[in-house]
């Protein structure tokens, strides 16, 4: 199973970390590089978190800020809809080689590889990703 916590803990410190990453994200925006991104991501209505640059990476990094969530007796399950949880037009760009899990005991990763940041920027490239852990 993906989370081995009871599936209310497990939610909670999910939401605990997405609070931590947007902390995170303001504090680049502060700067002359974060309002940049911020300018050519204006249009996305949906994405409040900027594309970053990673160290070492070849392209940005974006969060997947819009995901399901569901949790059961023993179990809890996440699921993307490319077109309502990135942008609307996404899963056009988005070829199955693109996409990465890693899924563990207490953590699961989804990366897409190569996505643009959104349907306005379509020549700006991002890596998305979902990191969930307790």
């Amino acid at each position: 199973q993906l989370l081995q916590q009871p599936p209310a803990v497990a939610e909670a410190k999910l939401l605990e970390a997405n609070a931590s990453a947007r902390s995170e994200a303001k504090k680049e925006d502060d700067n002359e590089e974060g309002m940049l991104r911020r300018e050519a991501l204006q249009g996305d209505g949906r994405s409040q978190m900027p594309a970053v640059a990673a160290d070492g990476a070849a392209r940005l990094v974006k969060t997947i800020e819009h995901y399901t969530f569901a949790d059961g007796e023993d179990s809890v399950s996440f699921s993307v809809q490319f077109d309502k949880d990135l942008w609307d037009g996404a899963s056009k760009y988005v070829e199955e080689r693109q996409i990465r899990v890693d899924s563990r005991a207490t953590s699961l990763e989804i990366w897409l590889e190569g996505v643009p940041v959104s349907a306005k920027c379509f020549e700006t490239q991002a890596d998305w990703r979902l990191a969930l852990a307790p």
